[in-house]
């Protein structure tokens, strides 16, 4: 498979976006845990993830709306104001934001699928996939082990506004990419059908429970981690949810071009939830 430099400019912008995001995910605990604010953190998380699974369903039809590049541009948005606003700490304004970064995350990720499936051959979509995530990995690995170092020598203000910058500097090179058109546009009451669907509806728990046995996950475990030890470790910690990944997204994307998705996606939900029981 011979990669293109449009896909090549969009996984490394997609990635540099998250290279900030994850790592001010990550260490949102601990820091708010130094000011006794540790249940804002909390409630933010949970609502990033609730709001993304309840509009998962319609993110197709706005994605159809704005087509997949002004879809990925306009959703990344949030995930640099979310970024931004956790400096000041306001518990409301952080509130607003982690419901707006849960809406938008799911159109960013349905936007994002959208386009890398529109630029390459069906035949490779596994491998395209598996590559794009294998970048993904690695920017959110050199993210979060950067925080961490940047906390062990500044206040968490200075820090989180200079991991920033690798997130502000993959949004412009979103405006880089090739622009596509959606010549099939999602009817909205079909965006409606597909939320009330018994099939999606029988994955809602999943996506939510998911999403909140995460936030305690990033929440408590990195702030155990800082009190044994430092930042820095936290982000040690963080690597580990990307290693697998980092390591394996184009062996399995292989795979998935030869023995086709389906299979596959049965079979890593049924390992999500043997894991949620554990």
């Amino acid at each position: 498979m011979k990669i293109a430099q449009n896909f090549l400019v969009f996984s490394v912008s997609f990635g540099l976006i998250f290279f900030s995001f994850a790592a001010a995910q990550l260490y949102l605990a601990v820091e708010f845990n130094k000011t006794s604010n540790v249940d804002v953190a909390f409630m933010s998380l949970l609502l990033i993830y609730l709001f993304a699974a309840i509009f998962s369903p319609i993110s197709a039809y706005v994605v159809s709306k704005f087509n997949p590049k002004k879809g990925i541009i306009l959703s990344s948005v949030a995930y640099l104001l979310f970024c931004g606003i956790l400096v000041t700490k306001n518990e409301t304004a952080i509130y607003i934001v982690s419901a707006l970064l849960g809406i938008a995350s799911s159109v960013l990720w349905t936007s994002c699928g959208t386009y890398i499936l529109s630029i390459t051959a069906q035949k490779y979509y596994g491998r395209a996939l598996g590559i794009f995530n294998t970048v993904f990995s690695l920017m959110c690995i050199f993210g979060m082990l950067t925080l961490g170092t940047l906390l062990s020598y500044y206040d968490f203000k200075i820090s989180y506004l200079l991991i920033l910058i690798p997130g502000i500097a993959g949004f412009f090179m979103l405006f880089l990419i090739r622009d596509l058109k959606i010549s099939k546009t999602a009817n909205f009451k079909e965006g409606l059908k597909n939320f009330f669907n018994p099939k999606f509806l029988i994955f809602v728990p999943l996506y939510v429970a998911q999403g909140f046995l995460f936030s305690l996950t990033i929440g408590i475990i990195p702030i155990e981690i800082k009190d044994m030890f430092s930042e820095i470790f936290v982000g040690i910690f963080g690597v580990l949810f990307y290693l697998i990944p980092l390591f394996s997204a184009y062996g399995v994307g292989k795979i998935s071009d030869r023995i086709g998705r389906p299979v596959l996606f049965i079979a890593f939900y049924i390992l999500i939830g043997a894991a949620m029981l554990i």
